[in-house]
């Protein structure tokens, strides 16, 4: 089923996109951009993963799920980070019945 799944020509295609940004806006902006896009992306990912996890031990989530959540800290950045731990784990959030924390 996946025996045919490299694409070079996508290959490519991402290495062409890298090297017009480095011709463009020169090394290091590209590398700090290439940076933030990876902390972003690793950000969102904890962020989701912490909501699962929130919401399998019945905690509750306020509003919206862990994949929007994870969507808004990947837009969102390091703001999105703050709002969520402000709203699920600062001592702002009433406590529960259970001492878990």
């Amino acid at each position: 089923m996946f025996e045919n799944t490299f694409r070079p020509d996508l290959v490519e295609s991402v290495l062409t996109f890298v090297a017009s940004l480095i011709k463009g806006i020169g090394i290091y902006q590209t590398a700090i951009l290439l940076l933030t896009i990876f902390v972003n992306v690793i950000l969102a990912f904890a962020v989701y993963l912490n909501a699962r996890r929130q919401r399998k031990a019945k905690r509750g989530l306020f509003l919206v799920g862990p994949f929007i959540r994870g969507l808004v800290v990947l837009v969102t950045s390091l703001l999105g980070v703050v709002a969520y731990w402000l709203i699920h784990h600062s001592t702002l959030r009433p406590r529960s019945n259970d001492s878990t924390e």
